[in-house]
């Protein structure tokens, strides 16, 4: 079983559904612990979707001899989920505290050219955060565009 499984890594993309619904088969009839057994076709689904990058559900299904088989219950699904969850709470942090401070500046200096508020949109959360700080001194444009000039030198 472990030399199928290195087998699997270096056998040519054509070769490996077959080797695959091979080590499955063994795996199933040979070990006899859920949570190894688990684990062993884990690592042959990860092996399988770095290997296999464009491979569809329906494809992986087939490989796997799983014909109710659901994506979402695999180990590689919840990484990939979790780090999309992760991403997209960053961007919306992002956008959020964007808004906050153009907001503030709005009320403390005005309105805002296109070109302030384009360099104010690409600054990271935690500069985001140092200018809400910073915007309670700012009684001009000029002490906001000192600010950014400093601030963006220093990233």
């Amino acid at each position: 079983m472990g030399v199928g499984i290195i087998k699997l890594v270096v056998v040519n993309k054509k070769q490996t559904p077959v080797l695959v619904k091979s080590l499955i088969t063994k795996i199933r009839s040979e070990v006899s612990d859920k949570a190894l057994q688990k684990k062993v076709l884990d690592l042959i689904e990860t092996i399988v979707v770095y290997k296999l990058p464009h491979i569809s559900r329906q494809e992986l299904r087939k490989m796997f001899g799983l014909g109710d088989f659901d994506i979402k219950t695999t180990r590689i699904y919840e990484e990939v989920r979790d780090e999309i969850i992760e991403e997209v709470r960053d961007e919306v942090r992002q956008e959020q505290t964007i808004e906050v401070v153009m907001r503030l500046l709005r009320r403390r200096i005005g309105n805002l050219s296109p070109q302030l508020q384009e360099r104010i949109s690409q600054l990271s959360i935690e500069q985001l955060e140092n200018l809400a700080e910073a915007l309670l001194d700012f009684s001009t444009e000029g002490d906001l565009v000192a600010w950014l000039q400093d601030n963006l030198t220093q990233a």
